[in-house]
Protein backbone atom coordinates (compact mmCIF):
# COMPACT_ATOMS: atom_id res chain seq x y z
CA UNK A 1 0.00 0.00 0.00
CA UNK A 2 1.34 3.50 -0.82
CA UNK A 3 3.86 2.62 -2.94
CA UNK A 4 3.52 5.58 -5.82
CA UNK A 5 2.82 4.41 -9.63
CA UNK A 6 5.85 3.47 -11.59
CA UNK A 7 6.23 0.31 -9.61
CA UNK A 8 4.30 -2.98 -11.13
CA UNK A 9 1.69 -3.51 -7.68
CA UNK A 10 0.52 -0.06 -7.80
CA UNK A 11 0.25 -0.03 -11.32
CA UNK A 12 -2.03 -2.97 -12.24
CA UNK A 13 -3.91 -2.46 -8.77
CA UNK A 14 -4.69 1.07 -10.28
CA UNK A 15 -5.61 -0.18 -13.29
CA UNK A 16 -7.75 -2.85 -12.31
CA UNK A 17 -9.50 -0.31 -10.02
CA UNK A 18 -10.25 2.08 -12.71
CA UNK A 19 -11.84 -1.15 -14.77
CA UNK A 20 -13.90 -2.35 -11.85
CA UNK A 21 -15.07 1.19 -11.31
CA UNK A 22 -15.91 1.18 -15.42
CA UNK A 23 -13.71 4.21 -15.36
CA UNK A 24 -11.12 2.43 -18.44
CA UNK A 25 -11.81 -0.61 -20.58
CA UNK A 26 -11.14 -3.67 -18.96
CA UNK A 27 -8.10 -3.67 -21.04
CA UNK A 28 -4.53 -3.97 -19.23
CA UNK A 29 -1.70 -2.92 -20.66
CA UNK A 30 1.43 -5.21 -19.15
CA UNK A 31 4.84 -5.56 -19.77
CA UNK A 32 6.60 -8.62 -19.08
CA UNK A 33 4.55 -11.21 -16.91
CA UNK A 34 6.78 -14.45 -16.85
CA UNK A 35 9.31 -12.37 -14.86
CA UNK A 36 9.80 -13.34 -11.16
CA UNK A 37 10.08 -10.73 -8.11
CA UNK A 38 10.54 -11.21 -4.08
CA UNK A 39 7.70 -9.03 -2.95
CA UNK A 40 7.41 -7.70 0.44
CA UNK A 41 4.67 -5.68 2.35
CA UNK A 42 5.68 -2.08 3.24
CA UNK A 43 4.60 -2.90 6.58
CA UNK A 44 6.66 -5.90 7.35
CA UNK A 45 9.50 -3.38 5.76
CA UNK A 46 9.52 -0.98 8.57
CA UNK A 47 8.93 -3.64 11.10
CA UNK A 48 12.37 -5.04 10.13
CA UNK A 49 13.84 -1.56 9.97
CA UNK A 50 13.04 -0.76 13.79
CA UNK A 51 14.04 -4.45 14.72
CA UNK A 52 17.52 -3.88 12.92
CA UNK A 53 17.30 -0.43 15.00
CA UNK A 54 16.99 -2.26 18.29
CA UNK A 55 19.14 -5.64 17.45
CA UNK A 56 21.06 -5.35 14.11
CA UNK A 57 24.97 -5.78 13.90
CA UNK A 58 26.82 -2.22 12.93
CA UNK A 59 28.10 -2.46 9.39
CA UNK A 60 26.32 -5.76 9.01
CA UNK A 61 24.19 -6.23 5.62
CA UNK A 62 20.64 -7.36 6.02
CA UNK A 63 18.03 -8.94 3.08
CA UNK A 64 14.53 -7.33 4.30
CA UNK A 65 12.75 -9.87 1.82
CA UNK A 66 9.71 -12.56 1.39
CA UNK A 67 12.51 -15.59 0.05
CA UNK A 68 9.42 -16.26 -2.52
CA UNK A 69 9.69 -15.61 -5.93
CA UNK A 70 6.32 -14.35 -7.34
CA UNK A 71 5.53 -14.50 -11.15
CA UNK A 72 4.56 -10.68 -12.21
CA UNK A 73 1.45 -13.01 -13.64
CA UNK A 74 0.46 -13.63 -10.52
CA UNK A 75 -0.13 -10.72 -9.32
CA UNK A 76 -2.25 -9.43 -12.31
CA UNK A 77 -4.48 -12.69 -11.75
CA UNK A 78 -4.73 -11.94 -7.91
CA UNK A 79 -5.59 -8.59 -8.46
CA UNK A 80 -8.05 -9.13 -11.13
CA UNK A 81 -9.51 -12.34 -9.09
CA UNK A 82 -10.20 -9.73 -5.74
CA UNK A 83 -11.75 -7.06 -8.00
CA UNK A 84 -14.27 -9.84 -9.43
CA UNK A 85 -13.67 -8.63 -12.97
CA UNK A 86 -11.88 -10.33 -16.03
CA UNK A 87 -9.88 -7.73 -18.37
CA UNK A 88 -8.26 -8.15 -21.75
CA UNK A 89 -4.25 -7.98 -21.44
CA UNK A 90 -2.38 -5.72 -23.96
CA UNK A 91 1.52 -6.09 -23.88
CA UNK A 92 2.70 -2.72 -24.64
CA UNK A 93 6.70 -2.26 -25.38
CA UNK A 94 6.78 0.64 -23.41
CA UNK A 95 6.50 -1.54 -20.05
CA UNK A 96 8.98 -3.99 -21.14
CA UNK A 97 12.60 -3.50 -20.15
CA UNK A 98 15.27 -4.14 -22.17
CA UNK A 99 16.98 -6.06 -19.80
CA UNK A 100 15.08 -7.77 -17.43
CA UNK A 101 16.40 -10.68 -15.05
CA UNK A 102 14.13 -13.58 -15.12
CA UNK A 103 13.90 -14.14 -11.24
CA UNK A 104 14.85 -12.38 -8.10
CA UNK A 105 14.73 -13.18 -4.81
CA UNK A 106 16.21 -13.41 -1.25
CA UNK A 107 16.86 -15.10 1.91
CA UNK A 108 15.71 -13.22 4.80
CA UNK A 109 17.75 -16.03 7.41
CA UNK A 110 20.16 -13.32 8.26
CA UNK A 111 17.68 -11.14 9.94
CA UNK A 112 15.36 -13.67 11.52
CA UNK A 113 18.79 -14.79 13.02
CA UNK A 114 19.50 -11.37 14.29
CA UNK A 115 16.24 -9.72 14.88
CA UNK A 116 13.66 -12.47 14.75
CA UNK A 117 12.15 -10.75 11.89
CA UNK A 118 10.07 -12.49 9.04
CA UNK A 119 7.42 -11.42 7.09
CA UNK A 120 3.92 -11.75 8.47
CA UNK A 121 1.69 -10.11 5.90
CA UNK A 122 0.97 -12.18 2.97
CA UNK A 123 1.26 -11.08 -0.29
CA UNK A 124 -2.44 -11.63 -1.25
CA UNK A 125 -3.17 -9.73 1.46
CA UNK A 126 -0.76 -6.80 0.14
CA UNK A 127 -2.55 -6.93 -3.12
CA UNK A 128 -5.98 -6.59 -1.65
CA UNK A 129 -4.64 -3.75 0.33
CA UNK A 130 -3.11 -1.92 -2.55
CA UNK A 131 -6.58 -2.91 -4.61
CA UNK A 132 -8.55 -0.61 -1.76
CA UNK A 133 -6.55 2.33 -1.40
CA UNK A 134 -6.69 2.50 -5.02
CA UNK A 135 -11.02 1.72 -5.23
CA UNK A 136 -11.13 4.50 -2.13
CA UNK A 137 -8.57 6.97 -4.42
CA UNK A 138 -10.64 6.72 -7.68
CA UNK A 139 -14.52 6.60 -5.93
CA UNK A 140 -13.64 9.55 -3.90
CA UNK A 141 -12.12 11.53 -7.16
CA UNK A 142 -14.92 10.87 -10.08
Amino acid sequence: PRQMLGFVVPDFASQVAQAKLGLIPTRLRVGNLDAQRDFTDVRDVARAYRLLAEKGQPGEEYLICSGQPVSIHYLLTTLLELAGIKADIEYDPARMRPSDTPCLYGSFRKIQQDTGWQPEIHLRQALADALAEWLDHFQANT
